[in-house]
């Protein structure tokens, strides 16, 4: 008979350590009228009532279903028989809601997670087919990014892997898998172009799925603008790059999905490479789980955005919303400022829906914006969709003349 045990990622939230609720949940909470179990990899909260934690209290050790409804049944002192099928229930909302798990599972979280409950990262010289795991550079359920290398040349480069044991939630793996697949498969489908990192290989071992992407050495576009003030010419140079690359997604019908500054890179020989490829999509793939965020908020198209959900978009992404977040890339680049801010959700999303941009006429370096340049800004950013560049590839072109207009004056 399985036996199961609440999750080892679950932990209750004592009430003094309540904070970012709202009053009367807060309210509940403090009083014992509610139980707040937060989820140390996910952050999700699940508040429970007193009836649904005294039953999750029968799991703190490995049990049978049946012998926990028996404790459940001694505890609130109701006969068996009464108590079975709302504990059948509850148990198995519960185990939907992976706040229970089987034992198989339990043993693979206790062994995966530190006791703090980040994931414990691969061990340095691990390998994953023919490549040497380095450094954790970053970890954000369910991938992680290590440094790695080559064991056949001894070259660099950045391992990017899934982390998820086979048997955990078939459901959410396969779903994980799903897109780290199609990151990859999208970053195959653009090889050949010299502004868009590129990946190596892709594998699996045991249950660790993994992907080698070359390594670039460089700073991001944000941190450059930060130590740095870039002449007019060089700005532009790294926009017709930016442009040019993206006007390859948009004819191979790719869109990034995640454009913003933190994800062009600069080299150290002054070249452009796009990177982190993990929202992109090809528009003709109809998948109704496609992911319904936006990115960096203050990059969300304005026909994309709802205003009543923090951080969410309407639609996935297309050419002419991913035009807009060029645009805004490019007013950054420009002025190292956004063109639409707020302090709240609320107040960002108005001012996108509802703000005209300004242009000033002098850029960050202090030099002039010549109008040519703002004239072809505006039109990326306006508010309708039909009104701007129908992909990033007319909107190559544009900037191309915009940029020949500028020297012929």
């Amino acid at each position: 008979m399985t036996k199961y045990i609440t999750s080892p990622l679950y932990k209750l939230i004592p009430p003094d350590e309540v904070h970012d609720l709202n009053a009367e949940e807060i309210r509940k909470i403090k009083k014992g009228e509610a139980f707040l179990w937060y989820n140390i990899e996910t952050s999700r909260k699940l508040s429970v009532n007193p009836t649904i934690h005294t039953f999750l209290k029968c799991f703190e050790r490995l049990v049978t279903p049946e012998e926990a409804f028996e404790v459940f049944a001694e505890t609130i002192d109701t006969p068996i028989e009464e108590v079975t099928p709302i504990a059948k229930q509850f148990f198995a909302d519960m185990l939907r809601r992976e706040v229970l798990v089987s034992e198989a599972v339990a043993t693979v979280l206790k062994q995966d997670f530190d006791e703090t409950g980040a994931l414990m990262a691969l061990e340095t010289g691990f390998q994953l087919g023919m490549y040497r795991v380095g450094e954790r550079l970053a970890s954000q359920v369910p991938t992680e990014v290590y440094t790695g290398t080559d064991v056949r040349n001894e070259e660099s480069v950045i391992l990017k892997v899934l982390r998820a044991p086979d048997d955990i939630y078939p459901t959410v793996l396969k779903a994980w898998r799903k897109d780290f697949a199609s990151e990859f498969d999208i970053l195959k489908g653009l090889e050949g172009h010299p502004n868009i990192v590129r990946v190596l290989e892709k594998g699996q071992v045991g249950v660790l799925t993994y992907a080698a992407i070359e390594k670039v050495i460089g700073e991001s576009l944000v941190s450059r603008l930060e130590v740095a003030t870039p002449s007019l010419s060089e700005r532009m140079e790294w926009l017709t790059a930016i442009l040019d690359a993206f006007a390859w997604m948009h004819l191979r019908r790719i869109v990034h999905g995640d454009v913003h500054g933190g994800n062009i890179l600069i080299t150290e020989q002054g070249n452009i490479k796009v990177i982190d490829f993990d929202l992109a999509l090809h528009l003709d793939d109809k998948s109704p789980e496609k992911r319904q965020t936006g990115g960096v908020h203050e990059f969300i198209a304005p026909e994309k955005l709802d205003i009543r959900a923090f951080g969410k978009v309407k639609s996935t992404p297309d050419c002419r919303s991913e035009v807009y977040q060029l645009g805004v890339l490019a007013y950054f680049l420009f002025y190292e400022k956004m063109p639409f801010i707020g302090l709240t959700w609320k107040a960002l999303a108005k001012s996108i829906e509802e703000d005209t941009p300004i242009f000033p006429n002098q850029m960050a370096s202090g030099e002039n914006m010549p109008t040519e340049l703002v004239d072809w800004l505006r039109t990326a950013l306006e508010k309708d969709p039909n009104a701007r560049y129908e992909s990033a590839r007319l909107m190559y072109f544009e900037w191309r003349d915009a940029l020949e207009m500028k020297v012929s004056v």
